[in-house]
């Protein structure tokens, strides 16, 4: 009987450690009781719920484990058939919308157009209206205000006379 709860336990125990790898358990387990992992587990485990003598929790320990190992096989599977529906049809499929994306350092990615708030334009423009060549200095703590690079200050007092220009051309 002990032989066999500590068995029980060590399935447990076993299903829990290896659940974390995404491992397997198998139901024939050879409890090895000298293994301080599982001497942890096992004190640990009986004074939070007592030994695993009641019929009905150790039929449920049995049952989840049994379980999980069978989920393992099911969770082996899948990878295994989505690997080869990988290597089948999508590697050999030049033409594929599902084909590996290469990445080309040397190509420029352009980053998305982020707007400002109305508070920072408001901000920006109120200080274009003083000044429309700011110093470095100056650009630096519009910067740290608002929550902009310096480069994101310069480009937009570069554009806000640009524009500026533009205006004045058309009049």
């Amino acid at each position: 009987m002990n032989q066999n709860k500590d068995l029980l336990e060590y399935r447990l125990y076993s299903t829990l450690k290896n659940d974390v790898y995404f491992g397997r358990v198998q139901p024939e387990t050879v409890v090895n009781t000298h293994d301080n992992d599982f001497k942890n587990f096992q004190s640990l485990f009986k004074k939070r719920f007592g030994a695993v003598q009641d019929p009905g929790f150790s039929e449920y320990v049995q049952k989840y484990t049994e379980t999980l190992s069978r989920l393992g096989d099911i969770s082996d599977s899948l990878y295994k058939s989505t690997q080869e529906y990988y290597n089948h049809y999508v590697r050999n499929n030049k033409d594929s919308s599902f084909s590996p994306c290469t990445l080309d350092s040397n190509v420029s990615k352009r980053k998305v157009n982020g707007k400002f708030t109305p508070l920072v334009k408001a901000g920006l423009m109120n200080s274009f209206q003083k000044d429309i060549y700011p110093t470095r200095e100056k650009k630096l703590k519009l910067a740290k205000k608002y929550y902009l690079t310096e480069k994101q200050v310069s480009i937009w007092f570069t554009n806000s006379r640009k524009r500026r220009l533009q205006k004045k051309s058309k009049l």
